[in-house]
């Protein structure tokens, strides 16, 4: 049976405009897919940019600077305070010339060579609870009252009822110290110890009180 012609005419023109645009569309989609596709592999070789049309890249930066600030493992600045309260007990190994100097071990009974074990051990207990600080809260008042005790001897060091000076054994008024602290190392940890110790100490009642 042959159908007419007029027919034919008719159909052919847009089913080659239809096949054109067929194929248009799947070269675009199939561009579209393949500009997606290295887009992500581009976003997980480079996470900093992973989101450019959000903002700049200095605002994805501080993004993630602050995500990993407010990460509960990122060290706070009570952490490095109690870092560097370890720090300064650790420094008596210096002033005592790492625990050897007969100068600095006979100033005081406090500060023999037992007793400076006992602040080294203080040292250890800092760095040990530095990230816990908020878990005990009364380990840092006892901390506190031992601090205390410490600012309190080193008044009591310098003061002019200190026995040492009544037994004629103290330096000239200036540095107000035994005359057993004849070295230079030890005239500067007895002239200044105290103050660091009262510092600390307030500061971890501070800690107390935030966290108790």
């Amino acid at each position: 049976i042959n159908r007419p012609t007029l027919s034919l005419g008719l159909t052919k023109a847009p089913r080659a405009r239809v096949s054109r645009f067929v194929k248009k569309t799947q070269w675009t989609t199939g561009r579209r897919h393949t500009d997606s596709h290295a887009h992500t592999l581009k976003s997980h070789a480079n996470p900093d940019r992973s989101h450019t049309s959000a903002g700049p890249v200095s605002k994805n930066v501080q993004s993630h600077i602050w995500l990993a600030m407010s990460s509960p493992d990122a060290l706070t600045w009570k952490t490095w305070a109690i870092l560097a309260a370890c720090a300064y007990n650790c420094s008596i190994l210096l002033f005592s010339r790492g625990l050897t100097s007969r100068t600095f071990l006979g100033v005081d009974p406090l500060f023999d060579a037992g007793g400076c074990w006992t602040v080294l051990v203080f040292a250890g207990i800092y760095a040990a609870t530095c990230r816990a600080y908020e878990d005990v809260p009364w380990l840092y008042l006892v901390l506190f009252a031992a601090k205390m005790f410490y600012g309190a001897k080193w008044i009591w060091i310098l003061s002019p009822r200190n026995p040492r000076k009544a037994l004629g054994l103290a330096v000239p008024p200036g540095w107000g110290l035994p005359r057993t602290a004849t070295d230079f190392p030890s005239k500067v940890f007895f002239a200044s110890f105290g103050a660091g110790d009262f510092a600390f100490g307030f500061f971890f009642l501070y800690l107390f009180v935030q966290h108790v």
